[in-house]
């Protein structure tokens, strides 16, 4: 599955506006921040537990990131080409916030960084839109689109590579997963009281 068929199919299982945030941007784009920020934590987790099959849990968390990375391309109105597929490193060679900057030599040559530095470059991101969101919710500035739309696309292309070949096939197993979880669209109850273990076998297909 590539980008522009996923976020469609992502976008059918996004919760409605609660209403709580006023503006409808804000609110789809807090919900994504907040979302990548738990999701995060959990691909982190992924990474680093000996006891979890690390491929299968970190695509899972991939394609969970995915999905409220989706939220935010559709809120701020971006589209991301097929040629996103092919060079996340050079989008990575342009990174100014890798985490392991004593050895980011190796994205001048085109190489994918490591999953530490990854981690890094998400980390960054995802906080510094947090920090936009934060002061156009709370401070009352107006939201810089721009530069909110840069964050999520610096966002797409660090989940991107984490593994490029496999991206198109974790959209399909999230969608899959998705489908299991809401038949027809959002459920808050459904949301809450899942089958596990039933969603399991959709990221294992």
């Amino acid at each position: 599955m590539d980008w522009k068929s996923y976020v469609p199919l992502a976008i059918r299982t996004e919760a409605p506006h609660s209403g709580r945030i006023v503006d409808p941007l804000l609110a789809r784009l807090n919900h994504a921040f907040t979302g990548l920020v738990t999701e995060f934590a959990e691909l982190t987790t992924a990474t680093r537990t000996p006891k979890l099959s690390i491929t299968e849990h970190r695509a899972e968390e991939i394609g969970d990131l995915a999905w409220y990375t989706a939220i935010a391309c559709d809120a701020l109105h971006l589209e991301v080409t097929e040629d996103d597929y092919i060079s996340p490193s050079a989008v990575l060679a342009e990174s100014q916030f890798l985490a392991n900057r004593d050895t980011l030599e190796v994205r001048l040559r085109g190489m994918i960084a490591s999953v530490h530095d990854l981690e890094g470059a998400l980390l960054k991101q995802t906080g510094d839109l947090g920090d936009l969101l934060k002061r156009a919710i709370y401070y009352g500035k107006p939201l810089n689109e721009v530069n909110a739309g840069q964050l999520v696309i610096g966002i797409y292309h660090t989940l991107v590579a984490f593994d490029p070949t496999a991206f198109p096939g974790i959209l399909d197993r999230n969608i899959a997963k998705l489908r299991l979880r809401y038949p027809d669209r959002f459920d808050a109850v459904k949301a809450i009281d899942r089958d596990v273990n039933n969603e399991a076998k959709a990221l294992t297909t």
